[in-house]
């Protein structure tokens, strides 16, 4: 159990650190499990966000979802990492931050 808690302690610090480089949030959520919650910056819209990433073969949850109100988080994104290899953790958290600054108000 111990092997399998510092295994999925370093993915998650490792999606927290990709995080901090590549995209602007507000605030991230979700300590210690295998989903993170990220509210983006900008009022940046997370579903225009998905469109772009589905075109370079990343995906996400779309924050929306998670809220009875359909006006609320639509700047909110949640990311599942648990059976993501730490490579393709980095290569899609590059690809996101660059799809951030595709949408970013100039």
């Amino acid at each position: 159990v111990k092997n399998v808690r510092k295994y999925y302690r370093d993915k998650y610090n490792l999606v927290i650190d990709m995080i901090e480089k590549y995209i602007p949030y507000e605030y991230i959520t979700g300590e210690g499990g295998l989903h993170i919650f990220i509210k983006l910056k900008d009022n940046l819209n997370a579903r225009q966000l998905l469109d772009l990433c589905y075109k370079d073969n990343v995906i996400f949850m779309p924050g929306d979802i998670f809220y009875e109100n359909n006006f609320k988080g639509k700047d909110t994104f949640r990311i599942g990492f648990g059976r993501v290899s730490d490579e393709n953790i980095k290569k899609g958290i590059k690809i996101m931050g660059g799809n951030i600054k595709l949408l970013a108000p100039k």
